[in-house]
């Protein structure tokens, strides 16, 4: 199987419902699995975590009590981290302006 076949087989368990709600050691593995993943995909991520967060119709889940919170926590900072690479590159402070 070709390693892009792999990285679409991790991002579909990643942020799958039934994975981002488990608990016990499958909850400890998905953590260890998505944060692999952080670099790669933190807006899917974070969106996968957001979207168990907000949907009700599974049930009481709170992101903050689960490895969720280490792994959206995780895609935050990369988020934060790349657009502040990009926004030094593409934003001249001295003039205001976007180049």
């Amino acid at each position: 199987m070709p390693y892009s076949r792999w990285q679409a087989l991790a991002l579909e368990l990643i942020t799958a419902l039934s994975l981002i709600l488990s608990s016990n050691m499958t909850e400890h593995f998905w953590g260890q699995l998505a944060l692999r993943y952080v670099d790669k995909y933190p807006g899917e991520i974070a969106a996968a975590i957001i979207r168990e967060q907000g949907d009700r119709s599974s049930g009481t889940w709170f992101a903050e009590n689960s490895a969720a919170a280490h792994v959206l926590q995780a895609c935050v900072e990369k988020t934060l981290r790349t657009y502040g690479t990009l926004s030094s590159r593409i934003f001249l402070p001295e003039s205001g302006r976007i180049c």
